[in-house]
């Protein structure tokens, strides 16, 4: 893109990802926070009822951005372990991890599924 090697868009995209990770978990955590904490809103989703399933609904959209960071760590990790052990380099992990395009689909699904989730948890408290 724009004469741009594919290799030097990673650092950018690893970037925005990390950018994005972040929001989903702040988000994730942040919303039903602030939600509860005002009484008015409280009583009002105690009301309705929709207190359990909002819970549910963020909490589970966090916990899939933690999942979807474990396969990077480890990838992080076989990838650094390959860089200072040059036998490492021979395995199937280090080649793997230095693909790390082979987890975008991957990170994708977490990212759109927890987005889902919230949407669905902030209907719910509308």
């Amino acid at each position: 893109m724009f004469g741009m090697k594919g290799s030097d868009l990673h650092p950018g995209y690893v970037g925005l990802a990390r950018i994005l990770r972040v929001l989903l978990i702040s988000y994730g955590l942040g919303t039903p926070v602030i939600l509860l904490s005002n009484g008015s809103i409280f009583a009002e989703l105690r009301e309705q009822g929709n207190i359990g399933a909002m819970a549910v609904l963020f909490g589970i959209g966090v916990g899939m951005q933690l999942v979807a960071a474990v396969p990077y760590k480890i990838a992080v990790r076989w990838f650094h372990r390959g860089e200072l052990e040059k036998k490492f380099q021979r395995t199937r992990r280090y080649k793997l991890a230095k693909r790390p395009w082979a987890l975008y689909p991957l990170e994708a699904v977490f990212d759109l599924a927890s987005i889902g989730l919230y949407v669905w948890g902030t209907v719910l408290a509308a």
